[in-house]
């Protein structure tokens, strides 16, 4: 059964024929902070699965470029073996190889970190094509580059990665409230790369985990629940909402799991010097929390609260107490 809160269509705000999309992007000079623009969207349904979040995007944000095309609209369950190319070859069908590669190297070229969503093993394979002929160019490490959700993966695609410097953002709370239903359609076995926190671990790939949330308020039953201590217990257990555990090899260690949403995700934001972690020096951004993370009963770690949160030297927030407008010192030391 699929997560009840679940939306499953997005209208589109501008929509562009096929020949327009890339010749107007290039031509699109001087990008807003944070500029957004849906650019076409399809509804491809399939009676077996009916999760649909699909749409073609485009966003910049503090140099980076983001062009997406994220959802599951599976249309042929034997597109290709193994089954994570069936789940979509989201770039093939939205945009030819030849003009995201255009797309990417214009970005590239304006020092930008590049990313996609890219929902399906089709697509990831897709986007690292395109970084490979890039990285052939220029060495794309320096940029921190980085594939969005991926969630369907393999192991070549995850060695590439590695090759290539090339970061991960993950979303652990799919594999909770999407993996059931995924499973009934793909079988066990075509979830063995689903999510593979592990095996990007050994390869050594950095994660940077998220929510990927949307739509409503409740932190665990929204679209996508956005409590990082949810995501983490289930980095750690690979429990979904059945109760199945998925390939518990591919779990996280606790540690790991947290390093996923500090340190890691710092580094992917070129901003490991100032945050990600608790040192001198670094921004006073930190959560008290009500138990040991490090030591609680495992499925404790999903009830975790926060008892105060500091932002900035200040406490923005406080179970007990209405916020304060005074500053913990952040001195060096302190």
């Amino acid at each position: 059964m699929l997560h009840p809160n679940k939306s499953f269509s997005r209208p589109a705000t501008t929509t562009f024929r096929k020949d327009e999309r890339v010749e107007w992007l290039l031509s699109w000079h001087g990008l807003e902070y944070r500029k957004y623009c849906a650019l076409g969207i399809a509804d491809h349904r399939h009676p077996a699965y009916t999760f649909h979040r699909h749409w073609f995007q485009v966003k910049t944000s503090a140099r980076l470029l983001c062009l997406g095309s994220d959802g599951i609209a599976v249309r042929d369950l034997n597109i290709w073996k193994p089954m994570r190319r069936a789940c979509g070859a989201m770039f093939g069908w939205w945009n030819a190889p030849d003009k995201l590669l255009a797309i990417m190297r214009a970005a590239r070229d304006r020092g930008w970190q590049l990313t996609a969503h890219s929902q399906g093993g089709g697509a990831v394979d897709t986007l690292l094509d395109v970084f490979e002929k890039l990285n052939r160019e220029r060495l794309l490490r320096p940029t921190r580059s980085l594939v969005m959700h991926a969630s369907f993966q393999s192991p070549e695609a995850i060695a590439l990665m590695k090759s290539m410097g090339i970061l991960a953002d993950v979303q652990p709370i799919w594999l909770y409230w999407d993996g059931p239903a995924l499973e009934k359609v793909f079988g066990h076995d075509g979830m063995r790369y689903f999510i593979p926190l592990r095996s990007y671990r050994n390869s050594g790939v950095v994660l940077a985990g998220g929510s990927d949330h949307m739509i409503g308020f409740d932190k665990n039953k929204a679209t996508n629940g956005y409590n990082p201590f949810l995501s983490m217990w289930i980095a750690v257990t690979r429990r979904m909402s059945n109760g199945a555990v998925l390939y518990p090899e591919e779990r996280l260690t606790r540690q790991e799991a947290l390093r996923m949403y500090t340190s890691w995700p710092a580094y992917m934001q070129f901003n490991e010097t100032n945050r990600g972690s608790l040192e001198p020096g670094k921004l006073a951004d930190l959560v008290v929390i009500d138990r040991d993370y490090l030591t609680c009963p495992e499925d404790d770690i999903k009830k975790i609260e926060p008892v105060m949160t500091i932002l900035n030297g200040r406490i923005a927030y406080s179970a007990n107490a209405r916020p304060s407008t005074g500053t913990i010192s952040r001195d060096k030391g302190n």
